[in-house]
């Protein structure tokens, strides 16, 4: 079992995975690289890829007293009604518990296990 509990959200109707450097690591998703969206029958993959056609996002946050450098995190993210047909649908603002493998530029993401 992974240690950080992953959650896919539904938002304005549509499945949201928002996947931040700061909780999950993403081992070999750097901000601004490329990255390739694979759907399964049972799971999503994220493969890191320079000719991907989905961008891993950057969060900037500004230096501080407490920290005197600006630092920049990498945020991997992907909104559409694909994950929908994959990992079913709620209401808005419910989220969905799930399982996931991660290593160097590969994240898999599956149903919770029942």
């Amino acid at each position: 079992m992974n240690e950080t509990p992953m959650k896919l959200h539904t938002q304005k109707g549509k499945r949201r995975l928002w996947l931040e450097e700061q909780k999950y690591g993403l081992p070999g998703f750097t901000p601004g690289s490329k990255f390739t969206v694979r759907y399964n029958d049972d799971s999503v993959e994220l493969i890191a890829d320079p000719n991907g056609t989905n961008t891993v996002f950057t969060r900037v946050k500004a230096a501080s007293k407490r920290i005197p450098t600006e630092r920049r995190f990498a945020i991997v993210g992907i909104h559409n009604s694909r994950l929908k047909a994959l990992f079913g649908d709620t209401e808005n603002g419910v989220d969905t518990p799930l399982d996931y493998e991660m290593s160097e530029g590969y994240i898999k993401i599956m149903p919770v296990a029942s």
